[in-house]
């Protein structure tokens, strides 16, 4: 579904990515971890098209991200301060993008809206403002949001990073539903429980490289490379 090729990207002449090459494949559940600064973000919004990059390619179904309209719009992603409208409601937030890119009428993206927040366990809420509402259930409605797109790759840029430890949990919670539907989802995440829990593979970065790509399963095992091993000692208790 996705193939990034030889990526690179820098900032004012500094590395950002060097060479990122990496595979997903459509179904899959693909956890980035890595310390601050590794460009795990950076790489994330260059597979959503919303960042340059300086050479390689990154191709959707074998179309350019950067070039094709089509392969940016098939791709959603979620952000981790929810950047909601302030002046809309929950549900208006949700039917904006539809409204406005794919010409949807009012009457069918209010439908699929109040399925989405069915969904996400916010119906009650629709015509709640975000500053009515708690981290994690504008987190929740960023996700839908994001869903209305009809995205057939979702994008997490570390989704609960700014909530606390219960709204974490039921955020959490809908991205763990998403995945066992089979939608393709790729996550950068500190939550290393949620990453063996909900991923197939687990993909290492540091200094702006790809230093592991393994199975989840083989996370706790891992000691192929120094800087894992590291890592996960820093952040967890193995």
């Amino acid at each position: 579904m996705l193939q990034i090729k030889q990526v690179t990207k820098q900032y004012h002449g500094e590395p950002i990515l060097k060479e990122i090459s990496l595979n997903i494949r459509e179904g899959e559940r693909v956890v980035i971890i890595g310390p601050s600064g590794s460009g795990k973000s950076t790489l994330l919004r260059c597979m959503a098209g919303l960042e340059n990059i300086d050479s390689g390619h990154i191709l959707y179904n074998d179309l350019d991200v950067n070039g094709s309209r089509h392969a940016r719009a098939e791709i959603g992603m979620v952000f981790q301060s929810f950047d909601l409208f302030q002046h809309l409601s929950a549900i208006d937030n949700i039917m904006l993008s539809p409204k406005v890119v794919r010409k949807t009428s009012d009457n069918v993206a209010m439908s699929n809206a109040m399925q989405l927040l069915d969904r996400v366990h916010l119906k009650e809420r629709a015509d709640h403002y975000p500053e009515q509402l708690s981290g994690g259930q504008q987190q929740r409605i960023a996700i839908a949001r994001a869903l209305a797109m009809k995205p057939k790759l979702l994008l997490f840029d570390e989704p609960t990073s700014a909530l606390d430890p219960e709204m974490t949990a039921e955020v959490l919670d809908v991205i763990v539903d998403l995945a066992q539907d089979g939608m393709t989802v790729i996550i950068v995440t500190h939550e290393m429980e949620f990453a063996r829990r909900v991923s197939d593979r687990i993909i290492f970065m540091d200094q702006g490289s790809i230093l592991e790509d393994l199975p989840s399963s083989q996370l706790e095992n891992a000691t192929k490379h120094p800087r894992l091993s590291q890592f996960l000692k820093q952040i967890t208790q193995y």
